[in-house]
């Protein structure tokens, strides 16, 4: 005899293709007052379920400690503005659970910039790594220099990694393209 009845007891194997994705990432100008602002950047985060979070003019220096600006389930990286100066300075928020760490043979204390390195198990096949980039250029700092680190620092990582993605974001005062144009990188606005 013929069930044409369901059986709803046996077990259906349904695969979910797990999509290659590229992280969530913010950024903000925040013009000094980060402390004050964690309970706004934190929501935020949680709301638009943030990656990885950027942060220009952070204004932080030696004298504030790293504990008064987490956000819950997040690493902080920054990069103070040195010389005793004031103003400036860039941080980064990245999800716990986010494989991104910094590239510390990039980083130089002349320029206000962090780089970091995000490679996730399941990546787009034409990109291995994201190389990300956040930057703070002084208004009158010296253009061809900031040209020069940034385009020398997404050289030396590209070199060691072909075909990653490269984002470079924050705040550069009118910094014009000059050798950048010749890293094959696309302004998005």
């Amino acid at each position: 005899m013929y069930n044409s009845v369901p059986n709803h007891t046996a077990k259906q194997n349904i695969v979910k293709k797990k999509l290659p994705s590229f992280p969530n990432i913010w950024f903000a100008n925040v013009r000094g007052g980060l402390v004050s602002k964690l309970d706004e950047i934190s929501s935020i985060f949680a709301i638009n379920s943030v990656d990885i979070g950027a942060v220009t003019e952070s204004w932080l220096h030696d004298g504030i400690d790293t504990q008064l600006i987490q956000v819950p389930d997040y690493t902080v990286y920054r990069h103070d503005r040195g010389g005793g100066r004031n103003g400036g300075g860039v941080l980064v928020y990245v999800k716990n659970d986010q494989p991104c760490f910094p590239v510390c043979n990039l980083q130089n204390p002349q320029f206000e910039v962090l780089w970091l390195s995000f490679r996730a198990h399941r990546m787009p096949r034409n990109v291995t790594y994201l190389l990300i980039g956040v930057v703070y250029h002084p208004p009158g700092a010296n253009n061809t220099k900031m040209n020069d680190y940034l385009v020398s620092s997404i050289d030396v990582f590209t070199r060691s990694h072909p075909h990653c993605g490269v984002i470079v974001l924050g705040d550069f005062n009118r910094l014009p393209e000059g050798n950048c144009a010749l890293t094959h990188l696309h302004n998005v606005y």
